[in-house]
């Protein structure tokens, strides 16, 4: 007996296995005519009337179709499911059901693949790539969902105090309430230049000294280029500094600093590494255009089945060059990177893990601070229907010489606050560095409130000192003044 006539009896039979089967199941993957319109009726059924339909109902149901040919094949195939004996065993008819749509749609996509490469037709290459994307997606999802009464559940949940992923960075942090949170995709968009790259780096950093897992996708630049910002951070080694290890005795001797040397890195390495809990840290780089979420899919499968590596978070630098598995750039630049983006999310959501990217934005934002908002965005506004968190980072060319930044939240599903402030950046150290905005410590406040009551102090006898300077030269006297004055 056939696979597609034991799938037939089980969803005409088998409610447990219907409910999960329906979801994925599709015409297309029945070879037998009569099986495929045995589904068909199935499935209109259970449109119509909204319950699975009973062995007689189909039958009833095939007076209605017009060939009488395809009449013929359906009763054929209605004679095979009544004569089919059924497994009852419904989590392993639903493994093999996944299998046999994988293996369907696999066929299809050499098949396709084959007649494209053979026939220099990009379309049929396209639509073989969009089968792999179409294999990734296949699954059963056996959680039914969260209920209104499962309390317990939430609490468990309020008491956990790491459920997201935090950067380090207080105001950063204030605004992402428990973090960057699993399923998400976070966007960081500036103009060319301004540091998307960099902040980055710096939460990488941070991340990995909070002894987080990370994998890095760089798009952009080479990975030793990468890991050398990380180090300049963790390890506090000048980013520039680095390459005097490379230089000549005669290049060192005329350096106005003592030079960097390999003893020196590897000492600073040696020191970060006993320093604590260190996490993993992976990148990787790919030509611009060539990287994709499919690949992203099997690239953490590898890591896990050859390293037994799970990463806490993604870092891919970026989102607007990256190319869309669904897609071709024809369809238009709005729905191309909205594509991109929902591709790059849905793994976040089947991961379970929060992934950082990057846009970039027009011209019109190049050395503007005001006004900026998701207008601004280059490749596509479609970015921000698809991000959970939206931060642009500003800067005019004052505020890049005295080494300043502008921090702007436009979107954010985390806590809703959206507003701006303040960072410093360290370029030779690649840190973002907070501002002291707030005193959030007991020891802070009780600094903060020392030097408020000092100034008042100050404040108040300058005040006494002026009202008895102004009362001295209204004085007609030098007795008045000194005695005005406290000198008599």
């Amino acid at each position: 007996m056939d696979f597609e006539t034991i799938i037939l009896k089980s969803l005409i039979y088998d409610p447990a296995y219907f409910g999960k089967a329906i979801t994925i199941l599709d015409k297309k993957y029945f070879k037998n005519l009569g099986n495929s319109n045995v589904f068909n009726l199935i499935k209109n059924y259970y449109t119509q009337y909204h319950e699975i339909p009973q062995e007689i109902s189909i039958v009833s149901m095939v007076k209605d179709v017009p060939n009488a040919e395809t009449r013929k094949v359906i009763v054929d195939s209605l004679k095979s499911v009544s004569k089919c004996e059924m497994n009852k065993n419904s989590t392993f008819m639903l493994d093999e059901t996944v299998k046999f749509i994988k293996d369907f749609l696999f066929y299809k996509m050499l098949e396709i693949g084959a007649e494209g490469l053979a026939e220099k037709n990009e379309d049929k290459k396209q639509k073989a790539r969009q089968y792999l994307d179409e294999i990734a997606k296949i699954k059963i999802d056996s959680e039914l969902g969260l209920e209104f009464s499962n309390i317990e559940h939430m609490i468990e949940y309020y008491q956990q105090r790491n459920i997201g992923i935090k950067t380090n960075h207080k105001q950063i942090d204030s605004r992402l309430g428990s973090g960057f949170l699993p399923g998400t995709l976070n966007v960081i968009l500036a103009s060319q230049g301004v540091g998307k790259s960099l902040l980055m780096c710096d939460f990488v950093s941070n991340m990995l000294s909070n002894g987080k897992n990370i994998l890095y996708l760089s798009l952009e630049m080479s990975e030793e280029e990468i890991m050398k910002r990380i180090h300049a951070n963790v390890l506090h080694i000048n980013v520039n500094e680095f390459s005097d290890i490379s230089k000549t005795d005669g290049e060192l001797q005329n350096l106005n600093r003592m030079p960097v040397t390999r003893d020196q890195i590897l000492s600073s390495f040696d020191k970060y590494m006993m320093s604590g809990k260190v996490g993993l840290f992976s990148v990787k780089a790919y030509a611009p255009g060539s990287f994709s979420s499919l690949m992203l899919r099997d690239l953490l499968d590898k890591y896990r089945a050859e390293k037994n590596m799970k990463f806490d978070i993604i870092m891919v630098d970026y989102l607007g060059i990256m190319k869309s598995d669904l897609l071709s750039p024809s369809a238009g630049l709005y729905s191309y990177i909205k594509s991109i983006g929902e591709e790059l999310r849905s793994v976040a959501v089947d991961f379970k893990i929060p992934i950082i990217s990057a846009s970039q934005l027009n011209r019109g934002s190049v050395n503007k601070t005001d006004g900026v908002d998701n207008s601004f965005i280059s490749d596509s506004v479609g970015t921000a229907m698809t991000a959970d968190c939206m931060m642009f980072i500003l800067q005019d060319e004052h505020m890049k010489e005295n080494k300043e930044i502008l921090v702007k939240f436009t979107k954010n599903r985390y806590t809703g606050k959206t507003d701006s402030f303040m960072m410093d950046v360290d370029y030779e150290h690649m840190q973002y560095i907070d501002r002291i905005t707030d005193f959030n410590t007991v020891s802070d406040k009780e600094n903060s409130d020392k030097i408020v009551l000092d100034t008042m102090k100050d404040i108040s006898k300058q005040v006494k000192e002026t009202i008895k300077i102004e009362k001295a030269e209204k004085s007609n006297t030098s007795d008045d003044i000194m005695d005005i004055l406290g000198l008599s």
